[in-house]
């Protein structure tokens, strides 16, 4: 074989490795990318969570606002009809006032459990952004690993 030959060779080797490490950069670049959508879908998801919570407690103090009016305007007709607001008028009232505290309660409950699936929402999506680059890295090592073994494989042949 010339020399000419070999050099084209060996020409040809480089570029083929100079490819290949190109080609993995390219899968890393990738993956950092789909890294930062995951972290973005993250704080997506615990801006949910906050929001979540913010609502059910701005509902109860809404509701509770509401709810004081209401009770106050049935006592203030009990009076007016000169109901005592004794034994049972007085459970009627209690009792409302009982269920919209249980009501408001399991609300903000409910909003606890929301705000904590989009909390493990967001773990999820980190996750899935580190597992990503994670594979992003081995592929690029075992591409380079293996251009460099075809660019000596190449070189040994000459």
């Amino acid at each position: 074989m010339g020399i000419e030959a070999s050099v084209l060779m060996a020409a040809g080797s480089a570029v083929s490795t100079y490819g290949q490490f190109q080609a993995a950069k390219g899968v890393k670049r990738a993956a950092r990318y789909n890294q930062q959508v995951a972290e973005r879908n993250a704080k997506v998801a615990e801006q949910k969570a906050e929001i979540a919570l913010f609502d059910a407690t701005r509902n109860a103090v809404k509701f509770r606002k509401d709810f004081r009016g209401l009770n106050d305007a049935s006592a203030m007709a009990m009076r007016k009809n000169n109901v005592a607001i004794t034994g049972s008028a007085l459970d009627v009232l209690l009792n409302n006032a009982l269920n919209f505290e249980i009501d408001t309660q399991n609300s903000i409950r409910q909003a606890a459990f929301t705000a904590s699936d989009f909390r493990e929402s967001a773990v999820n999506e980190r996750l899935r952004g580190r597992i990503a680059m994670y594979e992003a890295r081995v592929t690029a090592r075992a591409m380079k690993t293996a251009a460099v073994g075809k660019a000596f494989t190449s070189m040994a042949s000459v």
